[in-house]
């Protein structure tokens, strides 16, 4: 008995992207390794897909600390199947929000802050006003010298290299 046996191509893909990423951060894996005709599932593990997960690229965003991963399994046209997976480290990423006055007078001199966390550097930039206490910390006080819409921000860094921006604006 002769048995003629057809092996039929697989494709083998391959994820690339940043190992090490903050949480609430938009991160961007890229699938190599296939051929258009391919059809692709990913999977965002415990993070949030913000792009189709049948394209080549996948952007998701994780709100987690944690050791994760993003996967793919790609499908050819023939039904042949093959997987891939790539391992995540998630940072804790801050997330300031600024507490403060809104509305202020012109001249008068408020406080502002975000919660503190040790570790963090915290960077102010005040538009329409002086910051007049030492802006480095969680908190800061602001002289507002120009009336209409200024605001405060707040950029957070973690330890790990993380940050987020934060913004309030405050009506004088």
């Amino acid at each position: 008995v002769n048995l003629t046996v057809n092996i039929l191509p697989v494709s083998v893909p391959v994820i690339s992207g940043n190992s090490t990423i903050c949480s609430n951060r938009s991160a961007a894996f890229l699938l190599s390794g296939i051929v258009p005709s391919d059809h692709i599932l990913w999977s965002a593990g415990q993070g949030t897909a913000l792009s189709s997960l049948t394209d080549s690229v996948l952007q998701v965003v994780f709100t987690q600390a944690s050791s994760d991963s993003v996967s793919v399994i790609v499908t050819s046209s023939d039904g042949c199947m093959s997987d891939a997976s790539f391992p995540v480290t998630v940072l804790d990423g801050p997330t300031p929000v600024i507490e403060g006055l809104d509305p202020v007078c012109k001249f008068d001199t408020s406080y502002y802050s975000v919660p503190e966390k040790i570790g963090h550097t915290y960077q102010w930039t005040v538009v329409g006003g002086s910051i007049v206490s030492f802006g480095i910390g969680h908190s800061i006080e602001v002289y507002w010298y120009l009336e209409g819409q200024g605001s405060v921000s707040c950029r957070e860094i973690s330890p790990d290299g993380c940050d987020s921006l934060a913004m309030k604006y405050v009506n004088v």
